[in-house]
């Protein structure tokens, strides 16, 4: 990864855009204050759980908003190995997600 690009920093801008998000969709009780707490804090753990490449990208193509060229050019790979990478980071979160989700009877269907 270049310099200047980490795992730690695309997971610090993932959670101010959560944070983001949060505070600006702010609506409804305290239960659903308490469900969208608890889906950033799911997200969060499975993010931390994908490899760093994977994580990275995903942030930064999801969460950023960055296209495929740019991702490309800042980590300095293909932009077809930026897809493969989204592809599978986003495979393996679900699967992560999902894993959670059935061990700890958490999800509502």
């Amino acid at each position: 990864m270049p310099s200047g690009t980490s795992a730690a920093a695309a997971t610090a801008g993932f959670k101010r855009s959560l944070s983001r998000k949060r505070d600006s969709n702010i609506t409804g009780g305290p239960d659903q204050a308490y469900q969208r707490e608890e889906v950033t804090r799911l997200v969060l753990n499975a993010l931390q759980k994908l490899p760093e490449d994977q994580r990275t990208l995903l942030i930064m193509k999801e969460y950023e908003g960055l296209k495929f060229r740019e991702i490309a050019e800042v980590l300095d790979i293909s932009e077809n190995t930026a897809k493969s990478r989204l592809y599978y980071g986003l495979e393996n979160l679900k699967k992560i997600l999902l894993s959670n989700c059935a061990s700890k009877e958490i999800c509502h269907g």
